[in-house]
Protein backbone atom coordinates (compact mmCIF):
# COMPACT_ATOMS: atom_id res chain seq x y z
CA UNK A 1 0.00 0.00 0.00
CA UNK A 2 0.83 3.44 -1.25
CA UNK A 3 2.17 5.91 1.91
CA UNK A 4 -0.75 8.01 -0.36
CA UNK A 5 -2.82 5.01 0.67
CA UNK A 6 -1.99 4.92 4.01
CA UNK A 7 -2.73 8.25 4.55
CA UNK A 8 -6.33 8.58 2.89
CA UNK A 9 -7.14 5.87 5.27
CA UNK A 10 -5.80 7.05 8.24
CA UNK A 11 -7.69 10.71 7.73
CA UNK A 12 -11.01 8.91 6.71
CA UNK A 13 -10.67 6.78 10.30
CA UNK A 14 -10.38 10.09 11.77
CA UNK A 15 -13.21 11.61 10.71
CA UNK A 16 -15.05 8.64 11.74
CA UNK A 17 -14.25 8.41 15.11
CA UNK A 18 -16.53 5.32 16.80
CA UNK A 19 -18.37 7.01 20.32
CA UNK A 20 -16.14 5.74 22.62
CA UNK A 21 -13.34 7.70 21.50
CA UNK A 22 -15.45 10.69 21.41
CA UNK A 23 -16.51 9.81 24.81
CA UNK A 24 -12.55 9.12 25.90
CA UNK A 25 -11.86 12.68 24.67
CA UNK A 26 -14.48 14.68 26.13
CA UNK A 27 -13.68 12.66 29.81
CA UNK A 28 -9.99 13.71 29.44
CA UNK A 29 -10.55 17.30 29.17
CA UNK A 30 -13.17 17.17 31.98
CA UNK A 31 -9.86 15.54 34.37
CA UNK A 32 -7.59 18.08 32.82
CA UNK A 33 -9.73 21.16 34.12
CA UNK A 34 -10.46 18.83 37.15
CA UNK A 35 -6.44 18.32 37.76
CA UNK A 36 -6.16 22.06 37.62
CA UNK A 37 -8.04 22.81 40.72
CA UNK A 38 -5.05 20.91 42.70
CA UNK A 39 -3.41 23.15 45.01
CA UNK A 40 -0.21 20.35 44.78
CA UNK A 41 -0.68 20.66 40.64
CA UNK A 42 3.56 21.50 39.59
CA UNK A 43 4.38 18.95 42.52
CA UNK A 44 2.19 16.22 41.41
CA UNK A 45 2.86 16.96 38.01
CA UNK A 46 6.58 16.57 38.00
CA UNK A 47 5.85 13.91 40.30
CA UNK A 48 3.68 11.81 37.16
CA UNK A 49 6.25 12.63 34.88
CA UNK A 50 8.99 11.26 36.58
CA UNK A 51 6.86 7.68 37.44
CA UNK A 52 5.74 7.53 33.64
CA UNK A 53 9.18 8.18 32.14
CA UNK A 54 10.15 4.52 31.35
CA UNK A 55 6.44 3.44 30.66
CA UNK A 56 2.55 5.26 31.68
CA UNK A 57 1.14 2.59 33.55
CA UNK A 58 3.36 2.59 36.22
CA UNK A 59 1.91 5.68 37.67
CA UNK A 60 -1.29 3.23 38.45
CA UNK A 61 1.08 1.80 40.72
CA UNK A 62 1.13 5.06 42.80
CA UNK A 63 -1.69 7.09 42.30
CA UNK A 64 -3.51 3.80 42.85
CA UNK A 65 -2.41 3.34 46.06
CA UNK A 66 -3.60 6.63 48.30
CA UNK A 67 -1.33 5.98 51.49
CA UNK A 68 2.11 5.48 49.25
CA UNK A 69 1.01 8.76 47.26
CA UNK A 70 0.90 10.73 50.11
CA UNK A 71 4.06 10.02 51.91
CA UNK A 72 5.42 11.54 48.76
CA UNK A 73 3.34 14.69 48.49
CA UNK A 74 5.09 18.00 48.85
CA UNK A 75 4.04 18.23 52.30
CA UNK A 76 5.52 15.38 53.84
CA UNK A 77 8.48 15.96 51.65
CA UNK A 78 9.53 19.71 53.08
CA UNK A 79 9.71 17.81 56.15
CA UNK A 80 12.49 15.22 55.54
CA UNK A 81 15.95 17.04 55.04
CA UNK A 82 17.40 17.77 51.59
CA UNK A 83 19.79 14.47 51.97
CA UNK A 84 16.94 12.33 52.99
CA UNK A 85 14.31 13.09 50.27
CA UNK A 86 15.93 10.83 47.70
CA UNK A 87 16.38 8.21 49.67
CA UNK A 88 12.56 7.95 50.94
CA UNK A 89 11.65 8.92 47.21
CA UNK A 90 13.38 6.16 45.63
CA UNK A 91 12.10 3.86 48.45
CA UNK A 92 8.34 4.71 47.83
CA UNK A 93 8.72 4.76 43.93
CA UNK A 94 10.08 0.69 44.50
CA UNK A 95 6.85 -0.27 46.76
CA UNK A 96 5.00 1.23 43.82
CA UNK A 97 6.85 -0.31 41.37
CA UNK A 98 8.06 2.39 39.86
CA UNK A 99 11.35 1.94 37.75
CA UNK A 100 13.43 5.09 38.45
CA UNK A 101 16.88 5.06 38.76
CA UNK A 102 19.24 6.70 41.66
CA UNK A 103 20.01 9.88 39.89
CA UNK A 104 16.03 10.60 38.72
CA UNK A 105 15.15 10.45 42.20
CA UNK A 106 17.87 12.79 42.94
CA UNK A 107 16.37 15.11 40.38
CA UNK A 108 12.76 15.43 42.19
CA UNK A 109 14.28 15.78 45.07
CA UNK A 110 16.21 19.00 43.37
CA UNK A 111 12.74 19.95 42.51
CA UNK A 112 11.21 19.72 45.64
CA UNK A 113 13.83 22.51 46.75
CA UNK A 114 13.24 24.65 43.62
CA UNK A 115 9.72 25.05 44.53
CA UNK A 116 10.31 25.81 48.34
CA UNK A 117 12.03 28.82 46.80
CA UNK A 118 8.75 29.70 44.63
CA UNK A 119 6.83 30.47 47.90
CA UNK A 120 6.10 26.47 48.15
CA UNK A 121 3.58 24.42 46.06
CA UNK A 122 0.51 26.26 46.22
CA UNK A 123 2.52 29.51 45.40
CA UNK A 124 4.40 27.88 42.63
CA UNK A 125 1.64 26.34 41.11
CA UNK A 126 -0.69 29.64 41.12
CA UNK A 127 2.24 31.33 39.18
CA UNK A 128 2.58 28.55 36.72
CA UNK A 129 -1.15 29.05 36.15
CA UNK A 130 -1.19 32.52 35.48
CA UNK A 131 2.18 32.55 33.18
CA UNK A 132 0.81 35.03 30.08
CA UNK A 133 2.77 33.37 27.11
CA UNK A 134 2.96 29.56 25.81
CA UNK A 135 7.08 30.18 25.75
CA UNK A 136 6.83 31.28 29.25
CA UNK A 137 5.18 28.11 30.38
CA UNK A 138 7.18 25.48 27.74
CA UNK A 139 10.41 27.70 29.64
CA UNK A 140 8.51 27.25 33.30
CA UNK A 141 8.58 24.01 33.16
CA UNK A 142 12.26 23.36 31.01
CA UNK A 143 13.61 24.46 34.73
CA UNK A 144 12.88 21.71 36.33
CA UNK A 145 14.79 18.88 36.42
CA UNK A 146 14.29 15.87 34.00
CA UNK A 147 12.08 17.66 32.26
CA UNK A 148 12.75 18.22 28.03
CA UNK A 149 10.94 18.85 25.29
CA UNK A 150 8.53 16.11 25.56
CA UNK A 151 7.48 16.60 29.23
CA UNK A 152 7.85 20.27 28.98
CA UNK A 153 4.32 19.92 26.60
CA UNK A 154 2.73 16.87 27.70
CA UNK A 155 1.94 18.64 31.03
CA UNK A 156 0.35 21.57 29.55
CA UNK A 157 -1.74 19.40 27.68
CA UNK A 158 -2.77 17.01 30.45
CA UNK A 159 -4.05 20.00 31.74
CA UNK A 160 -5.84 21.15 28.41
CA UNK A 161 -4.07 24.13 29.02
CA UNK A 162 -5.70 26.71 26.26
CA UNK A 163 -1.68 27.55 25.03
CA UNK A 164 -1.20 23.94 24.51
CA UNK A 165 -4.05 22.95 22.36
CA UNK A 166 -2.43 22.98 18.99
CA UNK A 167 0.75 21.28 19.78
CA UNK A 168 1.87 17.43 20.20
CA UNK A 169 3.73 15.45 22.80
CA UNK A 170 5.86 13.43 20.46
CA UNK A 171 6.33 10.11 21.92
CA UNK A 172 7.31 6.78 20.64
CA UNK A 173 3.14 6.33 19.86
CA UNK A 174 3.22 8.92 17.92
CA UNK A 175 6.55 8.29 16.04
CA UNK A 176 5.04 4.69 15.33
CA UNK A 177 2.31 6.11 13.84
CA UNK A 178 4.40 8.45 11.68
CA UNK A 179 6.68 6.03 10.44
CA UNK A 180 3.65 3.47 9.10
CA UNK A 181 2.41 6.63 7.49
CA UNK A 182 5.85 6.84 5.35
CA UNK A 183 7.15 9.65 7.74
CA UNK A 184 10.30 8.06 8.63
CA UNK A 185 12.37 11.71 9.33
CA UNK A 186 10.24 11.23 12.55
CA UNK A 187 12.59 8.49 14.04
CA UNK A 188 15.46 10.97 14.61
CA UNK A 189 13.98 14.51 13.32
CA UNK A 190 13.35 17.82 15.51
CA UNK A 191 10.18 18.40 17.29
CA UNK A 192 9.53 21.27 14.34
CA UNK A 193 9.21 18.56 12.17
CA UNK A 194 7.22 16.24 13.51
CA UNK A 195 4.79 18.80 14.34
CA UNK A 196 4.12 19.80 11.04
CA UNK A 197 3.72 16.65 10.04
CA UNK A 198 0.84 16.04 12.30
CA UNK A 199 -0.62 19.44 11.91
CA UNK A 200 -1.22 18.81 8.58
CA UNK A 201 -2.62 15.78 9.29
CA UNK A 202 -4.82 17.57 12.11
CA UNK A 203 -6.54 20.17 9.76
CA UNK A 204 -7.26 17.64 7.44
CA UNK A 205 -9.13 15.62 9.76
CA UNK A 206 -10.61 18.82 11.33
CA UNK A 207 -9.24 17.83 14.50
CA UNK A 208 -7.67 19.89 17.33
CA UNK A 209 -4.51 18.67 17.22
CA UNK A 210 -4.47 18.64 21.20
CA UNK A 211 -7.30 15.83 20.01
CA UNK A 212 -4.96 14.16 17.49
CA UNK A 213 -2.27 13.80 20.10
CA UNK A 214 -4.69 12.30 22.71
CA UNK A 215 -6.10 9.64 19.93
CA UNK A 216 -2.86 8.88 18.75
CA UNK A 217 -1.45 7.97 22.49
CA UNK A 218 -4.35 6.02 23.90
CA UNK A 219 -5.72 4.43 20.44
CA UNK A 220 -2.37 3.64 18.99
CA UNK A 221 -2.87 0.10 17.68
CA UNK A 222 -6.58 1.21 16.54
CA UNK A 223 -5.37 3.75 14.11
CA UNK A 224 -1.90 1.66 13.05
CA UNK A 225 -4.38 -1.02 11.91
CA UNK A 226 -6.66 1.34 10.44
CA UNK A 227 -3.54 2.90 8.43
CA UNK A 228 -2.17 -0.63 7.67
CA UNK A 229 -6.24 -1.65 6.46
CA UNK A 230 -6.27 -4.39 9.19
CA UNK A 231 -8.70 -3.91 12.28
CA UNK A 232 -6.84 -4.24 15.53
CA UNK A 233 -7.90 -7.64 17.00
CA UNK A 234 -7.33 -7.75 21.12
CA UNK A 235 -7.74 -11.31 21.95
CA UNK A 236 -11.33 -11.61 23.44
CA UNK A 237 -12.46 -8.39 22.78
CA UNK A 238 -13.50 -8.41 19.09
CA UNK A 239 -12.04 -5.30 16.80
CA UNK A 240 -10.17 -2.48 17.95
CA UNK A 241 -13.21 -0.12 17.61
CA UNK A 242 -14.38 -1.49 21.09
CA UNK A 243 -10.57 -1.60 22.42
CA UNK A 244 -9.34 1.73 24.34
CA UNK A 245 -5.85 2.29 26.15
CA UNK A 246 -6.03 2.93 29.55
CA UNK A 247 -2.44 4.19 30.12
Amino acid sequence: MTPVNKRTRFIAALKALPVHMQERLQALKADGEALRQRPDLLWYLLLQCAATRENARYWAGLCDAPELLHSVSYAILTQLDAASRAAHLLSVLRKAKIRLRGEQTVQLAVNVSRITELGGVEAATTHMLNLPTRDEKYEFMCSFHGIGPKYARKVWMDIHDPAFRDTFAVDLRLKRVAVALGFSDCREGSYQQAELFYHAIAQEAALEPWELDRLLYHFTNHFLGEIEGRPWVARGLGTSRHIERTT
